[in-house]
């Protein structure tokens, strides 16, 4: 069970989330404020100036009376030497955390309204803050509280909208049909706008006009902020709306049963490479969309990429760009975690039960877990982890329950969780089908070379700047807005993970004949791939031919070769210069197979990445004695 000064930490932290939602500032409370403030109402910060006035009062969260914490509000901004103290020390934090405190145990007493005596107590208790703030923190409470069969009623303010909302133990809500709800007297004219309510499957309406618009808010704030005790169902055809307490268990398949009939708040349509790639170059990045359409394909192909190539190149970039552009709500859908260099285990990324509280879960900082059980209850709707430098540490130790769920598809046990436990956190978790792992790598004397069995699960896609490249970028404007491309095809999201689920493939006779070509060169030196890898490229050429415009066969099995069949060759010069010789042929038109393995001749290729990238291997191993696929 949450302590009251978790609850209070929620609180604020939804405060934040909602002012930016409600598109106005009214609450003077920044994105780093809520921490602070929880510090400040413990008893050696509030009553620091004066401790042996105050030795009867402990912490203010043992008060949860909300009567009792606004007689201690009064007595202490009457206090001249608590205002000074505050003043001058503090620039007036304790009276904002104070403030916030009153309004926190008020909104559990009281139905908001400025036509209630109560909007009169609560505007002298926040004047501190904002005039305004009783407007906006109206709908504060409604998000934080509508959900409690405990708390009857809430109010909703925004913009120039009033509405109330009815629940379970509200004098005024009852369980009724939509034909009565539309017949009520107390409803106004419009009753074909009537939107029903349902709560654990008691139904109640609004008593006055809602719009769609700002319910959606509401119901946006629920999914992501509470997105691990309650879901919403919203039908605008039927302009239902349904309240769901979820189950401890997380199943991917549960949820994705249950949320068949979810729409995404975006009205959808089918992707469009063309539109992504438009979008992103808003902010602007430069990217060749070639390869943005390889990135594109590899995500629908396996929600597995990494993206390796010089530092600086953009890799980082070209993952945040593709998700804030195809992302309804950013914050919620992505997220990235820094690889430190000391991950040794899972616990970064999945957390641990904590072993001096039964019953308790620790999860973890960086996140990822947490974007799992979002995209569990989202199944429409993709969801993207990315994991920034992820070779500073062996991958195969802090990353192996995720690269054994992607292939046996078995959830991933976490805990041994109590029978009478109230943790959000399940005991076991499935992979969701709609996150997508983007792993970056560099290649210095601080990282560790992946072992193929990694490789194997991913495309590798490798950036690398040409010297035209190079060019344009220093003649154009620098500034780069990495904002620039947020929610701009959102309404593709859903079409995105749908392609990504269907996993179909195609299989030509060139495809056949060059794979089996490649399959020969590479078993002599045991680097062969084997049924997966095939598979997968079936599916890549799949997804290139329905979705990337403009590339032809040639070109897509070239991309396909450089990202599956090639980032496992590594080896000294002697093992692998006759194997080099042998693929720079393959990779050649058919009257050039012979030509010497130079940069002149590239020119003459038939697949001109894999070709290059056999020629640059090919010179490190003449220049070194050795070679790899990975580069520094």
């Amino acid at each position: 069970m949450a302590t009251q000064k978790e609850r209070f930490l929620k609180y604020l932290q939804t405060c934040v989330k909602s002012t930016r939602a409600t598109e106005s500032n009214p609450l003077l409370l920044g994105g780093n404020a809520p921490k602070d403030y929880v510090r400040f109402l413990e008893s050696d910060r509030l009553f620091d100036y004066n401790p042996s006035k105050w030795a009867h009062v402990g912490s203010m969260y043992d008060i949860n009376d909300y009567s009792k914490a606004l007689e201690i509000f009064n007595e202490l901004i009457a206090d001249n030497a608590f205002l000074e103290r505050d003043k001058n020390d503090n620039q007036g934090w304790r009276r904002g955390a104070l403030s916030h405190y009153v309004c926190f145990l008020s909104a559990q007493q009281f139905f908001l309204s400025k036509e209630k005596n109560n909007d009169k107590v609560l505007k002298r208790i926040l004047k501190y803050e904002s005039s305004n703030i009783v407007d906006f923190l109206a709908s504060v409470i409604k998000e934080i509280l509508a959900y409690d069969p405990q708390f009857n009623m809430a109010q909703n303010r925004l913009k120039t909208k009033t509405s109330t909302m009815g629940f379970k133990n509200c004098s005024f809500g009852k369980k009724v049909s939509v034909q009565e709800a539309n017949t009520d007297p107390r409803r106004q004219d419009d009753c074909d706008r009537s939107i029903i309510w349902s709560y654990n499957d008691d139904d109640y309406y609004f008593l006055k006009e809602q719009t769609l618009g700002s319910l959606q808010v509401f119901a946006d704030n629920i999914n992501d902020i509470y997105v691990d005790k309650f879901r919403i169902e919203i039908d605008n055809e039927k302009r239902i709306y349904k309240l769901y307490l979820l189950s401890e268990t997380i199943k991917s398949e549960e949820t994705e049963e249950n949320n068949s009939q979810i729409p995404n708040s975006v009205e959808q349509i089918p992707l469009e490479l063309p539109s992504v790639i438009s979008a992103i170059k808003k902010t602007g990045l430069l990217y060749k969309d070639k390869l943005i359409q390889r990135y594109a394909c590899s995500l629908m192909t396996k929600p597995f990429v990494i993206l390796s190539g010089l530092a600086g190149s953009g890799k980082t970039q070209l993952a945040l760009a593709f998700a804030r552009t195809i992302s309804e709500n950013v914050d919620q859908q992505l997220c990235v975690v820094p690889v430190g260099a000391d991950w040794t285990n899972r616990e970064p990324l999945l957390g641990y039960p904590n072993a001096l509280k039964p019953g308790e879960y620790m999860q973890p900082e960086s996140g990822a877990l947490q974007i799992m059980m979002r995209a569990l209850r989202n199944p429409n709707k993709p969801y993207f982890l990315v994991l920034d430098e992820m070779n500073l540490s062996y991958v195969e130790r802090y990353f192996a329950d995720f690269l054994s769920a992607l292939e046996s598809h078995q959830e991933i046990p976490l805990w041994e969780k109590p029978d009478e436990c109230d943790s959000e956190v399940p005991a076991k978790i499935a992979l969701p089908k709609n996150l997508f792992i983007v792993g970056t790598i560099n290649v210095d004397e601080t990282t560790y070379m992946f072992s193929p069995k990694v490789l194997d699960r991913a495309n590798v896609i490798e950036f690398k700047i040409s010297e035209s490249e190079m060019d344009i970028f220093l003649k154009q404007d620098m500034n780069i807005d990495i904002h620039a491309a947020d929610g701009l095809c959102a309404n593709m999201g859903q079409d995105f993970v749908e392609k990504s689920t269907k996993k179909d493939t195609d299989s030509s006779e060139l495809g056949q004949n060059t794979l089996i070509e490649f399959f020969k060169v590479l078993k002599r030196v045991n680097a062969e791939f084997g049924y997966r890898s095939a598979t997968e490229i079936y599916r890549f050429i799949a997804n290139a031919k329905a979705c990337a415009e403009g590339m032809t066969e040639d070109e897509i099995l070239d991309a396909a070769i450089v990202q599956k069949l090639l980032p496992k060759l590594h080896g000294s010069r002697k093992k692998l210069e006759p194997a080099l010789k042998a693929l720079w042929g393959l990779s050649m038109q058919n009257e050039h197979t012979t030509e010497a393995i130079t940069r002149d001749n590239l020119v003459y290729a038939k697949f001109p990445e894999a070709a290059d990238k056999v020629q640059r291997m090919m010179q490190t191993a003449l220049d070194n004695g050795f070679t790899s696929f990975a580069e520094a």
